[in-house]
């Protein structure tokens, strides 16, 4: 059984420096760029915060990016378990992505359920974005899973990037949530995405601009500086 790539999702990031709390709220549109020790902490936040609707989404992202984070198949699978036990039942646009997603990294657990969790993964952002097709995470998460997708099977980065450039149109687009307990997150993973993508095809300038726009957002972004600067450093495509 394989290990989880930290590369399958958008939650690696460097360590951060010795710092007061942000509010709970706060934290969590950052939960896709945190590494694992905060993770940890706003897991346990999270546990010990007053009931709300959102709460359980934010407990099922916190799971999916510990989950790309796992250091072996066994934890893998427990933050997979609890991230989809989570959305058990929930319907709306955002909680429906996340689900596709989940089970796409489910496939590098089970590589032996692809064919079932492959459709369902699917068929989960097809919902979420027949439930909202203007959101941003919709489109991210989708563009996530088709970049992850082998290209014999239709997917690959090709195919990712003109959904993470629609993505990006919609997160600069999108105006800040009155409640800030909704998820607002996006434009920053966008970027890195972007630029991961666009320089896998060959669009090195493009990546660099995309790459420090990301970068002046969120410096400490490990994502960005441990998958995609490597990338344009390098001077090839590997």
């Amino acid at each position: 059984m394989r290990r989880v790539l930290p590369i399958l999702l958008p939650a690696l990031a460097l360590p951060l420096a010795a710092a007061k709390p942000l509010p709970l709220a706060q934290r969590l549109q950052q939960v896709l760029r945190l590494p694992e020790a905060d993770l940890a902490r706003l897991q346990a936040d999270l546990a010990t915060a007053p009931d709300r609707p959102a709460r359980a989404y934010w407990q099922a992202l916190v799971a999916y990016a510990r989950l790309g984070q796992a250091r072996d198949p066994a934890q893998g699978a427990a933050f997979l378990a609890e991230g989809l036990a989570r959305l058990e039942g929930r319907t709306d646009a955002e909680s429906l992505a996340l689900e596709g997603s989940l089970c796409g990294m489910a496939i590098g657990l089970h590589p032996e359920q692809a064919m079932e969790l492959a459709p369902r993964a699917l068929d989960c952002i097809r919902r979420a974005r027949q439930a909202d097709p203007g959101n941003p995470r919709v489109r991210f998460f989708e563009a996530v899973h088709q970049f992850h997708t082998p290209e014999a099977f239709g997917g690959g980065p090709g195919v990712a990037l003109p959904l993470l450039a629609a993505a990006l149109q919609r997160a600069d687009r999108e105006a800040p949530p009155a409640d800030p307990w909704r998820p607002a997150w996006g434009k920053v993973e966008c970027l890195a995405w972007l630029a991961l993508a666009e320089a896998k095809t060959g669009d090195r300038d493009s990546a660099r601009k995309h790459l420090v726009r990301c970068l002046s957002l969120d410096p400490g972004y490990g994502f960005a500086h441990q998958f995609v600067e490597p990338l344009l450093n390098a001077g090839g495509k590997p």
